[in-house]
């Protein structure tokens, strides 16, 4: 009989269960070699690779010392500058690659301007809106020590863009008019905007011991916010009469000036005088509301050519002036009285480009009427004699949208303006434009 072969006893269970516990790997973990390969390909992956670096900056300190040196900060807008100079100082690689700065809603004086210009060397423009700056008083700086002085700025800033939200108010937010100047002296831009809103009113006057300098300012731009409508009859008259006392003379070359009221055309007329000897081109445009309804009642201020007066500019030789709307006739003037006044009178004869536009009519013959437009005063006042060098009148028409069969419209008009402009046509300096509004 064959023996049972044995079977092998099985294993008891073990009353305890070992867990292996394999730890867990993320990418604070890798080595910085391969973390800076991981953001060399973000960067190279475009705009979804540049969101992803810059999500790292809010996840730890280690993966934003990294991610820094991939970004770009050529645009920032800042409201609190304190953290923003903290953190550029930090990471010193991004103050080169910061070339407009925006700044809103703070105080500056003039330790921080300069620091501003000195941190950012590649920074071209930089825009300042409603900010709070107290110039140093006169008293505070005594002449026998120098050392208190206010240090003047190295290097000129391309562009300063000013924009006036509110004026200065109790609590020290807003600008201030001389505010306003100082900073304009200490940075000298080439190109200078003041942007204001129809309801900025300074409380304060202008006072030249704020200035550090004569700021040799090339462009200047005096203008209202888009889709404002002007409220204070002193605000941007306020502004051009200061920057007449502040800006260095002869160097103005451009100016562009959106006019609110009467007051602003006279300030604009003594800036002129003080400052204007090198003007080459000037832009003027008015206040006229955006409803076609409003316009039709609306009362132009710039009613009188003697309100502007452009003898000083000796050298101009580019003007463009308001548009002319066509409405109801309530007054005697023709609508090209001004116009036509400042040209016989006041401009000079360098001038080479004449521009300006004829809106809200709704046929071409009013372009040949004599008692609504009278164009052809300017014929009789642009001749080669007055106006040697004139290179182009350029004429926009703009017509209403409710025309029918526009491509008529367009060739009568072009005939009618050629008809009663018929000695600038025959130069051959005539330049019409026909749009649809």
């Amino acid at each position: 009989m064959a023996r049972r072969t044995k079977k092998a006893p099985k294993p008891k269970a073990s009353n305890s269960t070992k867990v292996v516990r394999i730890k867990c790997h993320t990418i604070t973990d890798l080595p910085p070699e391969l973390l800076h390969m991981v953001f060399t390909h973000l960067r190279n992956s475009g705009s979804t690779g540049t969101k992803g670096i810059k999500a790292c900056l809010m996840l730890c300190r280690l993966l934003r010392d990294v991610a820094v040196s991939y970004l770009e900060f050529t645009s920032p807008r800042v409201h609190d500058l304190g953290h923003f100079l903290s953190f550029m100082r930090r990471h010193s690689p991004l103050q080169g690659t910061v070339q407009r700065l925006s700044l809103s809603d703070m105080s500056l004086d003039t330790s921080l301007v300069r620091q501003l210009t000195q941190l950012f060397p590649n920074m071209g423009s930089l825009t300042l809106e409603d900010i709070c700056c107290t110039p140093p008083l006169s008293h505070h700086h005594p002449k026998s020590d120098p050392e208190t002085l206010p240090v003047a700025i190295p290097r000129q800033l391309e562009k300063l863009w000013i924009k006036c939200g509110r004026a200065r108010t109790d609590s020290g937010s807003g600008w201030s008019l001389c505010g306003i100047m100082h900073i304009v002296s200490l940075l000298a831009p080439e190109e200078l905007i003041v942007s204001m809103s129809g309801g900025v009113r300074f409380g304060d006057k202008f006072d030249p011991t704020c200035l550090t300098a004569s700021p040799a300012v090339r462009d200047l731009r005096v203008c209202l916010a888009p889709w404002e409508t002007p409220k204070n009859r002193k605000s941007i008259a306020n502004v051009l009469d200061a920057l007449s006392r502040t800006l260095a003379p002869g160097i103005v070359q451009t100016v562009t000036v959106d006019y609110d009221f009467k007051a602003t055309l006279r300030a604009l007329s003594t800036l002129l005088k003080r400052i204007g000897g090198n003007v080459t081109a000037l832009d003027i445009h008015g206040p006229s509301p955006w409803a076609w309804e409003d316009r039709q009642i609306w009362m132009d201020p710039f009613d009188d050519w003697r309100l502007l007066d452009l003898r000083a500019c000796k050298k101009l030789e580019s003007l463009e002036l308001p548009p002319l709307y066509v409405r109801p006739r309530e007054e005697q003037r023709p609508l090209s009285y001004v116009a036509c006044g400042l040209l016989a009178n006041y401009i000079s004869p360098t001038l080479r480009e004449f521009k300006i536009d004829v809106r809200d009519f709704t046929c071409p013959e009013t372009l040949e009427d004599r008692e609504v437009l009278n164009l052809r005063e300017f014929d009789k006042v642009m001749t080669q004699t007055r106006f040697p060098n004139l290179q182009k009148f350029g004429l926009t028409v703009a017509v209403s949208r409710d025309l029918e069969d526009r491509s008529y419209y367009v060739g009568q008009c072009r005939d009618a303006a050629r008809h009663v402009l018929h000695r600038l046509h025959s130069r051959g300096v005539l330049g019409i434009s026909v749009l649809w509004r």
